[in-house]
C-alpha cells in the first residue's frame, strides 16, 4: 500500500512529522493517530490529516514540534489557509480511496471514514458551518439521513445548522463529542439516548459508562480507541441499540443504568464501564487513580471501585443486567494479578470483585495498564477484545485480556 504522503504528492514537511514523544502517556496507552499503514484505510488517514491540521491552525493540539509555525509556513500563512488547503487533500482522497477497513462489507449503508465530526470541529470557527452544511447535503443527497430515518433515528429538523447540532448533542447527554468519529453515529447514539423506550425490542442494548475526566485522551475517538463507532457500525445480523451516558460518580452510573432498565423496561446486555484505572478502581470523575495511589481516598466518589460491591452500593447490578450479558471494563489494569510483593493475601481485583456480584456474566478487562486495539462483535452478541501490547511490547503488539465468570479466570477456554 502506498504511504500517504506519496498519494499526496508531496516531500515530508515537518509539520506531518509525528513526535511520538509527544503523546505519550503514563497510565493508559494511546496510540499515535497513525500507528501503521496496514491497519488505516486511505480515508481514515485523510480524515486524520484533516483533524489533525485544523487542530493545530487554531492551536489547540501539540502533537508536532513547532508545528503551527511550520505548517503556516508550508501552506502559505494564515490559520484559515492551513484549513483550506487541507480541504481539497481531503476530497481527493475520499474520491478515489477504498472503503474505510473498519467497514463490514455486507454493511447496509456507507459507515466509512465520509461525514466526520473530527474534522469539522478541528477547524477554524469562521468555516465550520459552510464545511457542516456541505457535510449534511452530501449526506441527504446521497440517502444516508433517509435510511437513518427509516431505521427510526431521530434526526434534527434544523440538522444543517451545526450550532443547533451541537445543542442537541449536549441535550442527548453527549459532552465530549471527541469520542465519536462519524456524524451518523453520533445522531443514532443521541437519538438512542433520547428515546430509549422506542428502541428497536429484538437488538440487544449496549450502555457505555463513560468518564467525565480524561487527562489524556484515551478515551478519544482519534488518539484512544472509536469504540462508539465500531459498536454503531456493526453489520444488520450484529446490530444492537447503543447508549452513552457521562457519569462523574459511581452513584451517577447506577442510576443511568437502572433509568436505561426502566426506560427500555427490558435487561441491558453489555456493560462498557470507561475510565482511568489501577488495579482496584475506574476513575469515572477524579485524576487517574494511578497517580492518586491506592491509598488516596479523598476522591472515592469519583471512582469504581472494590469496596463499592462490598458496601453493596452496585446490589442493584445483578437486576439490570441479563443473565447471560457481559461487562467490559475500559480501563487500565481491572484485571491486573496480585502483585507478589502484597501483603494482603487473596484481594480481588475490580473485575473480580464485579464478577462475584453478577454470577454467569462475563467479566473483560486488562490485565495491564493498556487501551483497546480491536473489537469484535460475534453473532451471539460475544465481545471479542484486544488490547495493545502495553509498555515495552513490540510495536503493533497485541494481548487478550482477562475473563471473568464467577471471579473465576475464563481466559484460556474456547467461548
Amino acid at each position: 500500500m502506498p504511504g500517504l504522503l506519496e498519494i499526496l504528492g508531496i516531500s515530508t514537511p515537518s509539520f506531518l512529522r509525528l513526535d511520538e514523544t509527544a503523546v505519550g502517556v503514563d497510565h493508559a496507552e494511546v496510540p499515535p493517530v497513525v500507528e501503521d499503514d496496514s491497519a488505516y484505510s486511505l480515508g481514515q488517514m485523510g480524515d486524520a490529516l484533516w483533524s489533525t491540521a485544523g487542530n493545530l491552525a487554531t492551536g489547540t493540539v501539540r502533537l508536532f514540534a513547532g508545528a503551527r509555525d511550520t505548517a503556516e509556513e508550508y501552506l502559505g500563512g494564515s490559520e484559515t489557509s492551513v484549513s483550506h488547503a487541507v480541504k481539497p487533500i481531503v476530497e481527493e482522497l475520499r474520491a478515489a480511496r477504498p472503503r474505510a477497513s473498519v467497514e463490514p462489507e455486507d454493511a447496509p449503508m456507507s459507515f466509512s471514514s465520509e461525514h466526520m465530526l473530527a474534522g469539522i470541529a478541528g477547524m477554524p470557527e469562521a468555516d465550520q458551518q459552510a464545511m457542516w452544511e456541505t457535510e449534511i447535503a452530501s449526506m441527504e443527497s446521497g440517502g444516508t439521513l433517509q435510511a437513518l430515518r427509516d431505521r427510526g433515528i431521530s434526526i434534527p429538523h434544523n440538522i444543517s445548522n451545526y450550532a443547533a447540532f451541537q445543542a442537541y448533542l449536549r441535550r442527548a447527554g453527549i459532552q465530549q463529542p471527541n469520542r465519536i468519529n462519524s456524524i451518523h453515529t453520533a445522531l443514532e447514539v443521541a437519538s438512542n439516548n433520547l428515546h430509549m423506550n422506542r428502541l428497536d425490542p429484538s437488538l440487544p442494548t449496549t450502555v457505555v459508562i463513560a468518564p467525565v475526566e480524561d487527562h489524556n485522551e484515551a478515551f478519544t475517538a482519534t488518539r484512544g480507541f472509536p469504540l462508539l463507532d465500531t459498536l454503531v457500525q456493526q453489520p444488520d445480523d450484529r446490530r444492537m441499540n447503543v447508549i452513552y451516558i457521562e457519569a462523574a460518580t459511581d452513584r451517577e452510573a447506577m442510576q443511568a443504568l437502572a433509568r436505561v432498565y426502566r426506560r427500555t423496561g427490558r435487561r441491558i446486555d453489555t456493560v462498557v464501564f470507561a475510565g482511568h484505572g489501577s488495579r482496584n478502581r475506574l476513575s469515572l470523575g477524579a485524576s487517574d487513580p494511578q497517580a492518586r495511589g491506592e491509598g488516596y481516598r479523598g476522591a472515592e466518589r469519583y471512582d469504581i471501585d472494590s469496596s463499592d460491591f462490598a458496601d453493596g452500593d452496585f446490589g442493584a447490578l445483578s437486576r439490570v443486567i441479563a443473565e447471560d450479558g457481559q461487562v467490559v471494563m475500559w480501563s487500565c489494569s481491572n484485571g491486573a494479578p496480585l502483585p507478589t510483593n502484597y501483603s494482603v493475601a487473596n484481594e480481588e481485583n475490580l473485575a473480580q470483585s464485579m464478577s462475584l456480584i453478577l454470577p454467569g456474566r462475563r467479566i473483560i478487562a486488562s490485565p495491564i495498564d493498556s487501551n483497546i486495539a480491536s473489537l469484535q462483535v460475534a453473532e451471539n452478541n460475544r465481545f471479542d477484545v484486544q488490547l495493545h501490547g502495553g509498555e515495552g511490547s513490540p510495536r503493533g503488539s497485541r494481548i487478550d485480556p482477562v475473563i471473568y465468570v464467577d471471579a473465576e479466570d475464563q481466559s484460556a477456554v474456547a467461548t
